[in-house]
Parts: structure tokens; sequence; C-alpha cells
């Protein structure tokens, strides 16, 4: 077993490294930020937040989308084994899928809706993207409910169901966690 020492400064190394990797995907260098953060997932499979994300957004932004779905599922079906301690287990190590990552919910939902636009696609296929992705939205936004990108994909799908109140009480919602707060200078 590693040295906690040596634990935290991998640990470091790798968000330094998610840093860098969200940065230059913000300079729309894609194929640099891929690489690391392809980097960080060989050398820590089980690092927080998950790489898995980012990978997906790059392979996204390269016109890779099947990649880019994958690593967002792979995201998703990320099996972690905890201690028997942390969940009651009778099993001394119990497996744990990671329902959590509201991201890649997010993004898979977001994806599924797109494709639900596509109109060469048959309609039974096109409903089924549709509803699809309205529930990994919903999930997503469950998960986090101050997540304005998960308020403002419900606000759309309120708005083509037909839904005004909903839209107005999720927009709401929306701005209330979207809006940077200031501190208070006199």
């Amino acid at each position: 077993m590693p040295h906690p020492w040596f634990r935290r400064r991998v640990e470091h190394r790798n968000l330094n490294s998610l840093e860098q990797a969200r940065i230059l995907y913000a300079r729309r260098q894609h194929a640099q930020a891929l690489k690391i953060f392809q980097e960080v997932l060989r050398y820590n499979p089980e690092c927080k937040p998950d790489p898995r994300v980012g990978i997906g957004l790059c392979f996204w932004a390269l016109d890779q989308k099947a990649r880019a779905k994958a690593a967002w599922q792979r995201s998703l079906e990320v099996v972690r084994v905890y201690p028997r301690a942390c969940l009651g287990a009778v099993s001394p190590f119990e497996s744990v899928q990671n329902p959590s990552n509201s991201s890649a919910q997010l993004l898979l939902g977001l994806e599924a809706i797109n494709t639900s636009k596509n109109e060469r696609l048959p309609e039974d296929e096109r409903r089924s993207a549709f509803v699809s992705g309205t529930k990994l939205i919903e999930l997503a936004f469950k998960a986090n409910q101050k997540n304005s990108a998960a308020a403002n994909a419900l606000c759309e799908l309120f708005l083509r169901k037909g839904n005004h109140a909903r839209v107005c009480q999720s927009h709401a919602r929306r701005m209330r966690y979207s809006v940077l707060k200031t501190p208070n200078r006199q």
C-alpha cells in the first residue's frame, strides 16, 4: 500500500493535469487536452473528477461522436470497489455503479435529444432517443439541482412539451444558480 504522502502527491499531480487539460480544451486545443485526460485516466483510473467526461468532450469537439458517447457511457458504468466498512456489505468488498456522475448523464441526455432531432431516423428511434434523453437529463438534475446547465436543458424540454409553467419555474432556478455572487464592496 503506498504511503499517504505519495498518494496525496499523485492526487495533486492529477488535479494539476486535469486543470491543464481543461485550459487546453477551453483554448480549443482539443487533441492536446485529450492526451492529458487520457494520461490522467491511465495513471489513476479512479480519479475524481472522472477524466472520461473530459475525454468525451474532446472526442465530441474532434467530431468523433461515437467515441464521445462511449466515453460518457463508460463514466457511468465504472464500477468502484469499496471496503465493506463503507457500505455495511456482507462481502469484504462490494461493487457499486457510479450513478452520481451528473455531467456524464447530462451529456448523454443532450446527445440523445440531438439524435431525436435527426429527421433521417425513423420516428420510433427518434421518439426512443427523446425519451431516454429526457430521463438522463432529469437524472442529472436530480443528482445536482444547482446545475444550471441541467436546468437549462430541462427548460428546453418543457418548452418542447408545451409545459410553460414548468419553464418559468425552471428558468428561475437556473438564474438563481448561474449568477455569480460578488462580495459586497464598501
